[in-house]
């Protein structure tokens, strides 16, 4: 822990050099101290070393410091937040996103005028680095036209009655509650092409044997092809 004023005197040379250590050191520390520097500039780094240690950033004006995050923690204690690539919902019977990091305690899936060749319900599946769960699930979607709901052990419910003429947009938050425990939420608008609307809701529950390192959205049964939307998620920490 070090600071210095950055002026390095003509001196002798034993004293040249530990005036200069002095200032390598208050640049390798980041300025740490109990007190912030008597001399500043302005975009300068400082460490408070009070607990908990905090970082600290000097404004453009260098007229104050701007509390940057807790020292002691990863990542600063500041969110992590990732936006991964749309994929086109046009083929296939299922959207991955994989890789997604440990450190993910949020993720949102977002879906836009997506629809399937057939009439089997939308589900979301959570995977581990071992493949995808799917069973276990404790989830339901209840729709509000229909007043009716089901119920899903192989994925996420995200709809109750879909046809291959309806397209879906809406969210689905899923959340780590602690250990490989999570839970999620979903709104889902399904239009048809008539021009009529209305909206699903979903929520439940699964246990991960082990660490969410991807997730994709799929059909329930034996899954339909995916013809027309976007889907994209955004993960958290």
């Amino acid at each position: 822990m070090a600071q210095h004023d950055y002026d390095i005197a003509n001196q002798a040379g034993a004293a040249f050099r530990s005036d200069l250590n002095n200032a390598l050191s208050a640049i390798a520390t980041n300025n740490s101290g109990t007190t912030a520097p008597s001399t500043t500039f302005a975009y300068q780094w400082h460490v408070d070393t009070d607990a908990p240690a905090t970082l600290y950033i000097r404004n453009g004006a260098n007229n104050a410091y701007i509390e940057v995050g807790d020292a002691t923690l990863d990542n600063l204690g500041l969110q992590k937040f990732r936006r991964a690539t749309a994929q086109a919902s046009t083929s296939g019977t299922a959207i991955t996103f994989g890789s997604i990091p440990s450190w993910a305690n949020r993720i949102t899936m977002m879906l836009y005028g997506v629809s399937t060749n057939g009439s089997n319900e939308l589900i979301v599946q959570l995977g581990t680095a071992s493949g995808f769960v799917t069973s276990g699930y404790n989830s339901n979607s209840e729709s509000v036209a229909a007043t009716s709901s089901q119920y899903s052990s192989a994925g996420f419910l995200l709809t109750n009655t879909t046809l291959n003429t309806y397209l879906h947009s809406g969210i689905v938050h899923m959340i780590r509650v602690d250990g490989n425990n999570w839970v999620y939420t979903s709104n889902v608008k399904r239009a048809a092409v008539s021009g009529t609307t209305t909206s699903a809701y979903g929520a439940g529950d699964a246990t991960l044997g082990a660490v969410l390192t991807q997730v994709r959205l799929t059909s329930t049964n034996t899954p339909d092809t995916f013809d027309a939307g976007t889907v994209n998620i955004v993960y958290e920490s």
